[in-house]
């Protein structure tokens, strides 16, 4: 397999960053993590970087968490992520990002084909859990194809924000999913624009909410086509 980062076993005190970096072609056979596999409960930040042809089980690009399920922070910006796959099963999470931490941020990042070629995915390009705050902004993620949520989920979370998205161009059972959020979770400014909801998941929807309510504002959903 090609090479990847393995973050594990340092203090969990400390920070750790990847700046600028460019991850092409990196491959974790049976395994998670194709480009980074983070593994300690510190703080973890991904910034200006690019992803290409990366997959794993779980986390094509990425998958970070911490020893006992939730780290402290991870900060993605600037972030691109092109060709990058996940496994098919329902425990293979985030084609593009599988990210579960305390305080969790993503924001100014694109995801492209997602999963690769002509592969379907169990679930969404990008997967955050957070225990805390989750926010995430400016993200464009599109021609994603997956059995359940296709784009973005949302996991959790007790305040924080999502806005300011565009999910372009996806194909799956719902297109963003909000599982579990807390009442003051920001959800607005979103496009939603060609897609195509299929019906694998038995319930379809654009948006698919589960267990707790939220209020959405400012969104556009156009060019929608359900599947028989």
């Amino acid at each position: 397999e090609s090479t990847r980062f393995l973050i594990s076993g340092c203090s969990n005190d400390q920070e750790i960053q990847i700046i600028k970096c460019v991850f092409t072609n990196c491959q974790a056979s049976n395994a998670d993590g194709g480009a980074i596999l983070y593994n300690m409960d510190g703080k973890f930040t991904v910034h200006g970087t690019i992803f290409t042809g990366c997959s794993a089980n779980s986390g094509g690009a990425i998958e970070a968490k911490g020893t006992n399920g939730n780290a402290k922070s991870f900060h993605s910006h600037y972030c691109c992520y092109t060709s990058c796959t996940c496994g098919t099963g329902n425990s293979h999470l985030g084609s593009a990002i599988h990210a579960q931490f305390t305080d969790l941020e993503v924001n100014y990042s694109a995801t492209l084909y997602c999963p690769a070629g002509q592969a379907t995915a169990h679930g969404a390009q990008i997967d955050l859990t957070s225990v805390n705050f989750v926010a995430s902004s400016h993200i464009n993620s599109t021609h994603g194809r997956a059995e359940y949520c296709s784009g973005i989920e949302y996991r959790s979370g007790k305040s924080g924000f999502f806005k300011f998205q565009n999910l372009v161009n996806h194909e799956g059972s719902f297109i963003t999913a909000l599982n579990d959020l807390g009442g003051s979770v920001e959800i607005s400014n979103y496009n939603i624009v060609n897609v195509n909801v299929t019906s694998k998941a038995g319930f379809p929807g654009v948006i698919f909410v589960l267990k707790t309510g939220v209020t959405l504002s400012d969104i556009i959903v156009f060019g929608v086509t359900f599947a028989e």
